[in-house]
């Protein structure tokens, strides 16, 4: 009973705070020109976006868990398709921001253009909607209320396509990042401080997306840890990336917790000091010779 009752808490709490924190993100960059002529936020704003979606299945799984009950097939298989479809695109802007932060810090100029990220972007966004078909050979989905995950079988083709493309993007992304990690090692004094802070902002969740993947793909966790950990294990980790992204942008990025703080009207305005002019009268004092 406790452990339905956190869950189905934690899910909800975790979507219904950081999809307006999300969404806070993409507004930022997109009315802010300084930050938007950056592909880096660019690309961050898009990873805020899937975050989003990802966050809508993390909603939908709270409340399945806090109720005690499955939602009906339809909801399931939406659920499923947006989850499909959100992990899917988020590899692919891990890897799509893992390339901008090679080609800005070890400096290889010829490649860091727009035309390059745009057709990335456009390719990221169109194999992300690819990774929905599988929903359409599926057999069996259900809400397991006890282990409070989805439980899907599909076609095994499919399956094997999405383990092997996934683990290729995320190995040439962390190759990607041991170069930069290198770069910085040897050349530490020729790094711009604020493409390091991008750097680890960039870094850290997409640690937590690698073990993310590798705790979902193997199910070796279960026997180590038991079921009931294995659970909470599987809920706190696999599900709340989204949060994971912002909070690192929060600690991190200044600029973006800035102007987070001025949305939400929590900086301080600068006092103003009016200074009046005072009228002084001055007496002359005259001697006679």
């Amino acid at each position: 009973m406790f452990l339905r009752f956190f869950i189905g808490l934690y899910n909800l709490s975790i979507a219904m705070i950081f999809i307006p924190a999300n969404i806070s993100i993409i507004w930022i960059i997109c009315k802010t020109q300084r930050l938007r002529k950056f592909w880096s936020y660019r690309i961050m704003a898009n990873i805020a976006i899937i975050n989003g979606i990802e966050l809508i299945v993390v909603l939908s799984a709270g409340l399945m868990s806090l109720l005690n009950m499955e939602f009906p097939t339809s909801v399931l298989l939406a659920s499923i398709g947006l989850h499909f479809w959100s992990t899917a695109t988020e590899v692919l802007l891990s890897f799509m921001l893992a390339t901008n932060r090679l080609f800005v810090m070890v400096q290889l100029a010829r490649f860091d253009k727009p035309l390059i990220y745009k057709t990335m972007l456009m390719v990221t966004w169109s194999i992300g909607l690819l990774a929905i078909y599988p929903i359409c050979t599926i057999t069996k989905i259900f809400y397991d209320l006890e282990a409070h995950r989805y439980n899907v079988e599909y076609n095994r083709f499919f399956s094997k396509i999405r383990l092997c493309v996934t683990s290729t993007i995320l190995v040439l992304s962390a190759i990607m990042y041991t170069v930069i990690v290198l770069k910085i090692s040897f050349q530490r004094k020729k790094i711009i401080s604020e493409d390091a802070k991008l750097f680890v902002q960039a870094l850290l969740p997409f640690v937590w997306l690698l073990f993310r993947v590798i705790s979902s793909h193997f199910l070796f966790a279960r026997s180590l840890l038991g079921e009931t950990l294995e659970t909470l294990v599987f809920v706190i980790f696999g599900r709340s990336l989204p949060a994971f992204h912002f909070i690192v942008y929060m600690v991190f990025n200044r600029t973006l917790r800035n102007e987070v703080r001025k949305l939400l009207r929590l900086k301080k305005k600068p006092k103003v000091v009016h200074v009046k002019k005072m009228k002084s009268t001055v007496a002359t004092v005259c001697s006679s010779p």
